[in-house]
């Protein structure tokens, strides 16, 4: 019987032992910062494993408010921007194209047909365009929650509403 002594390599603040099966999800970037040393790799047995992205359209008329969710949603790992639109029409019309998981939508956006986000919500979830829809507004009323609620809107959150929030609802969703 051999004795292996433990013999620890220390990466950051995770340490492994040689020969000891350690089942693990590794970013791009770590892989990259060890991949010179193929033989590490090999003696840990490392294989990359793909994490799956919440695929979000997001739908705003304002071209800032677009910007900036693309920018959050883009510093997260497992959320993938597919798409915008910038009214209610287009919302339904990207979401037949692309297949998001998830719908960020504005409440209220101007459109000649007169279309807002919770009839493009109608619309997207009659149709199963999207496992989930999320929409933002500055309207916190009952009855605006209530309309949404009835066209089967997933998640109901208010501008301002921290990222935190708004990240952990479009996981949930896109699960």
């Amino acid at each position: 019987m051999q004795n292996y002594a433990p013999h620890p390599l220390v990466l950051g603040r995770l340490w492994f032992y040689h020969r000891l099966p350690i089942i693990m999800t590794l970013t791009d970037e770590f892989l990259a910062r060890i991949g010179e040393n193929e033989s590490l790799l090999e003696s840990l047995e490392v294989k990359k494993v793909e994490v799956k992205k919440v695929r979000v359209l997001v739908v705003d008329d304002l071209p800032t408010v677009r910007e900036s969710l693309r920018t959050i949603l883009g510093l997260e790992e497992d959320l993938e921007v597919v798409g915008e639109a910038t009214n209610a029409p287009e919302a339904v019309q990207a979401s037949q194209q692309l297949r998001p998981d998830v719908v960020l939508m504005d409440l209220e956006m101007p459109d000649p047909s007169q279309m807002d986000g919770i009839d493009a919500c109608r619309e997207i979830k009659n149709q199963h365009l999207a496992q989930g829809v999320v929409l933002l507004t500055i309207h916190a009323d009952l009855a605006t929650r209530q309309r949404a609620a009835a066209a089967g809107c997933d998640c109901f959150l208010e501008k301002g509403t921290n990222s935190g929030e708004l990240l952990g609802q479009l996981r949930r969703l896109g699960a």
